[in-house]
């Protein structure tokens, strides 16, 4: 079984004219690699802003909380979520 992560990747995104369109921190889900997250992210970004140039990634890192808590099962996030608030 391959092994699949997810990753936390901060960027920039420019314009065709060179400006700023957004700054930004995303969670990738379940890619086996960084190069697979952040291809997925710039395909996702282009149909997104059509205005569209440039991806810079600043920073891509395997999100271990957030990929530890994905095989947790339904009824125990859903009871934490009660006691509190749905916030971790």
């Amino acid at each position: 079984m391959i092994n699949k992560h997810n990753f936390l990747i901060d960027y920039t995104i420019y314009g065709k004219d060179k400006s700023i369109i957004k700054n930004g921190k995303i969670r990738v889900k379940n890619k086996q690699s960084e190069f697979e997250a952040k291809c997925s992210l710039e395909k996702y970004l282009k149909k997104k802003y059509s205005d569209f140039s440039t991806l810079v990634i600043h920073k891509c890192d395997v999100d271990i909380l957030g990929s530890s808590f994905d095989n947790i099962n339904p009824n125990i996030m859903s009871t934490f979520n009660r006691i509190f608030g749905g916030k971790l």
